[in-house]
């Protein structure tokens, strides 16, 4: 297809339509021939765009963007009825989405949410760090989330692009969520009334005051007869005062827990290998908790693991976006947009 004098770059399909009365030009020298009309329903910047005086001996108005080809086209699928754009990494989503909030069109974030969920895990910063910038509230909880699996996350060498733009209030959301989700993890620990009486298959029953122990079902700690300098438990239910001592192996077990749900409050710990692991070791010597040491502490593990995640779930995340909406900041990108439009 040629191209007419005033647009001497072929352009880019499925954006070249002959009837097309704008050419956007990418900063890398890439035409799209686009409509205004779609431009300035979605785009009140670029509906300003259009008030702009152009040659008289142009075909089409031609506005120049700073924005690459890549960018550029990916903005342009989610505006128009064609396929949707195809995001192979995150730096393209957040290209797009600075696109978006530079030439006004909200709607662009909304529906790139799934696609910003996509990487949480390999990139919760930076993932935190637009979501926040950007004001979806969800995403950025979520990736909050997962920076709580490490401590270390929240504090990069190289930072996201985010950094320069988003308040310190970001980054301290951060920190303040963690230290809540820890002490509710931790406080999780507690309650070991739970243990015994909570309908699962190892529960005690009582009976007149006196707690009958099922051997074959009851966790093997609180079977143990070695009598240790080790804290007790006490339970206190209906009809019975319960008190039992533990084992050291299982109080290491409790212990090297609660460190590590002090820095990093997720419930999969309860089940990480080497914190299992390590307390079983120590239990191999005593004749009544060797033999199902392994098999209970990994059970006992999950549930604990599910009363962990719970409680997190119930903290009020901490997440509140500065709204950078308002009309003066909305003029003053339209002017910005503006002042980098070229004629040609």
């Amino acid at each position: 297809m040629d191209s007419p004098p005033d647009t001497p770059n072929p352009p880019r399909s499925p954006f070249d339509d002959e009837d097309a009365d704008l050419v956007l030009c990418s900063s890398d020298d890439v035409d799209f021939w686009v409509y205004k009309i779609i431009l300035a329903k979605a785009s009140p910047v670029f509906k300003d765009m259009f008030t702009l005086p152009r040659e008289a001996h142009a075909i089409r108005q031609v506005v120049t963007l700073t924005e690459d080809a890549g960018t550029i086209e990916r903005l342009l699928r989610i505006l128009y009825p064609v396929e949707w754009p195809k995001f192979a990494s995150y730096d393209e989503v957040r290209l797009v989405l600075a696109a978006a909030h530079k030439y006004m069109i909200p709607f662009v974030t909304s529906n790139l949410k799934d696609v910003l969920h996509r990487f949480i895990e390999s990139k919760p910063l930076d993932v935190y760090a637009t979501a926040y910038s950007h004001q979806a509230r969800e995403v950025a909880v979520a990736a909050a989330k997962v920076l709580l699996e490490n401590p270390h996350l929240a504090e990069p060498e190289t930072p996201p692009p985010e950094f320069h733009t988003i308040p310190a209030l970001a980054l301290h959301a951060i920190s303040v969520h963690r230290k809540r989700c820890s002490r509710a993890a931790l406080e999780a620990l507690r309650d070991w009334h739970w243990m015994i009486r909570r309908g699962h298959h190892r529960q005690v029953r009582v009976a007149k005051g006196i707690s009958t122990i099922d051997s074959s079902k009851t966790w093997v700690w609180l079977l143990c007869a070695e009598k240790e300098d080790t804290p007790a438990i006490e339970i206190n239910i209906v009809r019975a005062e319960l008190r039992y001592t533990p084992p050291r192996w299982w109080w290491n077990y409790i212990d090297k827990l609660r460190q590590e749900l002090a820095t990093r409050p997720r419930g999969r710990l309860a089940t990480e290998p080497s914190i299992i692991e390590a307390s079983v070791t120590m239990a191999v010597s005593c004749p009544t908790c060797g033999p199902k040491a392994l098999s209970d502490l990994n059970e006992f593990g999950k549930m604990v693991a599910e009363r962990i995640d719970a409680a997190v779930a119930q903290v009020c995340p901490c997440h509140r976006s500065v709204d950078v909406s308002n009309v003066n900041i909305r003029r003053s990108w339209a002017v910005m947009a503006q002042l980098a439009y070229l004629a040609r």
